[in-house]
């Protein structure tokens, strides 16, 4: 099953309509957007069980790529020319597993884009807020996910938490992967130029792992590295003073989730900012928060 939605900009607050049927959402859309050219020819079909955050994450990559012409087209979604495919939108989606359908005008889009930008940027920064805001929100619900992880899920007597605890470990690293900025191997490889890291991207990383100075978290057979831990010297990307001490501090785990989630997770020792967005202007006050967290109000 799947929900619709579409862009009402009639009131100068922009709007998203949701409709549950697909008839229903297609003589609704046609309807508008015929009656009224404030209605842009745009329309997102979505898993109905998908969460109002992972709608509203979609809407905002998507408005990024219209109002930008040399972004990307966000992966996630299938592009479909609307005229044409309209009355075959059931058909499209009952093969839809975790994506989501645009089904838009080519030929009317940019048009409907230029008249209404000013009206879809502040969409689409109203709509990152709310994500930021409901990853903040959320901030204690995940707080027994780093103990659960820091402690080993295999300790705990009870089975059915341990599973649950495991799954909702899951989710977080999915949602931080999906919407933080991470760097490969040959990102670093590529951004530290002077270095001698051309015969071997891979290794350059590796030994900056190794040697405590970077963070790397295993995703699919390869390592991600958090791009807030690096800052650029003299056109060179280099790691963040602060990591070798904060590495020392944060508890071990070779997988590197556990300290990922501690640098992603508000806090009110930070005034419940992340550790990540404050990690290269409050440097001192990230070491100290972990120190707090981890080895007490004494530090180690």
């Amino acid at each position: 099953m799947s929900i619709y939605e579409y862009l009402d900009l009639r009131e100068e607050r922009p709007t998203l309509v949701r409709k549950e049927s697909v008839d229903e959402a297609a003589d609704a859309f046609v309807k508008a957007f015929l009656s009224n050219a404030d209605t842009l020819p745009l329309l997102v079909a979505h898993q109905a069980l998908e969460p109002p955050r992972t709608r509203a994450l979609r809407w905002h990559k998507l408005l990024h790529w219209m109002l930008e012409p040399l972004s990307p087209f966000p992966a996630e979604i299938r592009f479909v020319d609307l005229p044409t495919q309209i009355a075959e939108m059931e058909t499209l989606l009952q093969d839809i597993t975790r994506t989501a359908t645009v089904l838009m005008s080519r030929a009317l889009m940019d048009g409907a884009i230029e008249a209404h930008r000013a009206q879809l940027e502040k969409l689409s920064f109203t709509l990152s807020e709310r994500v930021r805001f409901a990853e903040a929100a959320e901030f204690t619900l995940w707080s027994d996910v780093v103990d659960g992880v820091v402690d080993e899920i295999a300790s705990n007597d009870d089975a059915e938490t341990d599973a649950a605890t495991f799954q909702r470990a899951v989710q977080r690293r999915d949602w931080l992967i999906a919407t933080e900025k991470w760097l490969s191997s040959a990102d670093l490889a590529t951004g530290a130029r002077g270095a001698v890291v051309d015969s071997n991207a891979n290794q350059y990383a590796y030994q900056l792992r190794q040697t405590g100075q970077i963070l790397g978290v295993r995703h699919q057979r390869k390592r991600l590295h958090p791009s807030c831990q690096f800052h650029d010297v003299d056109g060179r990307l280099e790691p963040l003073p602060v990591l070798h001490a904060l590495l020392k501090v944060l508890p071990k785990d070779d997988s590197g989730w556990t300290q990922a989630f501690w640098l992603f997770q508000p806090t009110g020792r930070l005034a419940k900012a992340r550790p990540a967005d404050v990690l290269a202007t409050r440097p001192k006050d990230v070491l100290l928060a972990a120190e707090k967290d981890f080895h007490g109000d004494a530090g180690i």
